[in-house]
């Protein structure tokens, strides 16, 4: 019994993620309420206590059209937006905005890299 709702949770994040990679509604109740009725099914009181446990800290939200994502609530809450999460440093974001510092980290660690070059006329397009 188990093994079955740990499957079952499994495919439920994937199909958790392709909903909000694609941007449509997901009906998160129907698979709580089907991990509910696993666990009741289950003989351990000490699993199915883990299980309650777990089910109430999912929940997600959208907050406006700025695609802030929450998932969970409290300490065990995590926000994403595009590709950066709460977790994600000042510092990496910096890095990352910055062309020339991240050509060359990654040229450090021998990760090919095209050069590329600025153009402000034809006559610099011509040179390059």
């Amino acid at each position: 019994m188990e093994e079955k709702v740990g499957l079952f949770a499994a495919e439920s994040a994937v199909k958790i993620a392709q909903a909000l990679v694609d941007g449509v509604e997901y009906d998160l109740p129907a698979d709580l309420k089907k991990m509910r009725e696993y666990v009741k099914m289950s003989d351990s009181a000490k699993y199915r206590k883990y299980c309650d446990e777990a089910v109430a800290v999912i929940f997600l939200d959208s907050f406006g059209t700025n695609s802030l994502v929450q998932l969970g609530y409290g300490v065990n809450q995590m926000r994403f937006q595009a590709t950066i999460t709460c977790k994600t440093s000042n510092i990496a974001v910096d890095i990352a905005c910055n062309k020339e510092i991240t050509k060359q980290m990654l040229y450090d660690a021998s990760i090919p890299v095209a050069k590329g070059d600025i153009c402000i006329d034809e006559e610099d397009l011509k040179k390059t």
